[in-house]
């Protein structure tokens, strides 16, 4: 299952996607008057119930600067499963930086297996989610952003069919 990044949702309505062009669907992320400390973007992963996830790659660009002089990762990437019947949530792969090997703002596949395998349930959303620290804000769509989030893939098998 793979999502580009204009298929990424921000979860507070003061930031939303811009679309980046030439870059295959990815977006930055845009913001008016009031920056939400935390403007996660979420994008749901449609994978067949009992299938076993194995892996998440998210697809990225992070030019890897923050404070002049202090450089460090524009956003931070997660896996996640909601079940709204019970109003719970958690984390399959924890809240991580991007690692210091892709600060350069050329694209990268970052690859991070889930160890032991996840069984999904039909009761549980999941999603591939993203805390970017680096917005822009005006009228006009940046020429450069410094954080493009370009997308993610899941892989799963199906050891008894799905």
């Amino acid at each position: 299952v793979t999502v580009r990044g204009v298929e990424w949702r921000s979860l507070d309505f003061r930031a939303s996607a811009q679309y980046v062009p030439n870059t295959g669907g990815g977006i930055s992320v845009q913001v008016g008057n009031s920056t939400p400390p935390h403007p996660y973007f979420e994008a749901a992963m449609r994978v067949p119930a009992g299938a076993l996830i194995n892996q998440v790659t998210f697809y990225l660009q992070d030019c890897g600067t923050q404070i002049v002089g202090h450089p460090g990762a524009l956003a931070d990437w997660y896996f996640a499963a909601y079940n709204p019947t019970k109003a719970t949530g958690h984390f399959i792969l924890p809240v991580a930086r991007t690692p210091a090997s892709m600060w350069d703002c050329d694209l990268h596949s970052w690859v991070r297996a889930v160890s032991p395998p996840v069984k999904v349930l039909a009761t549980t959303s999941y999603v591939a989610g993203v805390d970017p620290h680096s917005v822009t804000s005006g009228n006009e769509p940046p020429a450069d952003p410094k954080l493009i989030i370009e997308g993610a893939k899941v892989r799963y098998t199906c050891p008894n069919g799905c």
